[in-house]
């Protein structure tokens, strides 16, 4: 494991910055930046999930419009380390974060401004307009980004 670290920190600098996230470590951030490879190959960052099988299917028939689980397309390996990771942060030993912290007042000035559908009644899910993903894709490009 300490040749993994040390040559991703070499040959890989990307790595360092991904595993600031928390629950994503050394295996993770490596096996996501060797998946990926050249990330300007995705039009845009939310191409990403689909590429990997994060992307939920769909039952839609008549007035109907079921979402479903996960594809499961994709590097079954780098999607299983991205869960664990989602998990490790969503659950009881995380940290605290807006993930976990589901404020209503916060989704109630979110959808008043247009960005999410109205979040009453949802099991804790938030589903962007497509004003809130062009949005999230510029607050992405600003903070996240890395300088070219």
């Amino acid at each position: 494991e300490r040749d993994l670290v040390r040559r991703s920190k070499k040959d890989y600098p990307v790595t360092q910055r991904l595993q600031q996230i928390a629950g994503v470590g050394p295996l993770t951030a490596l096996c996501f930046v060797l998946k990926i490879g050249e990330p300007n190959r995705f039009g845009r960052s939310r191409d990403v999930g689909p590429y990997l099988g994060l992307c939920p299917g769909r039952d839609q028939s008549g007035g109907t419009d079921k979402q479903l689980r996960i594809s499961k397309c994709g590097d079954g390996l780098l999607r299983r380390l991205l869960v664990s990771a989602a998990h490790y942060i969503l659950g009881p030993f995380g940290p605290a974060c807006a993930l976990r912290a589901y404020d209503w007042e916060a989704m109630g000035r979110l959808h008043e401004a247009g960005l999410i559908y109205d979040p009453v009644g949802k099991a804790k899910s938030v589903v962007l307009t497509e004003a809130g993903i062009k949005r999230s894709a510029e607050l992405f490009q600003k903070h996240f980004a890395a300088a070219t």
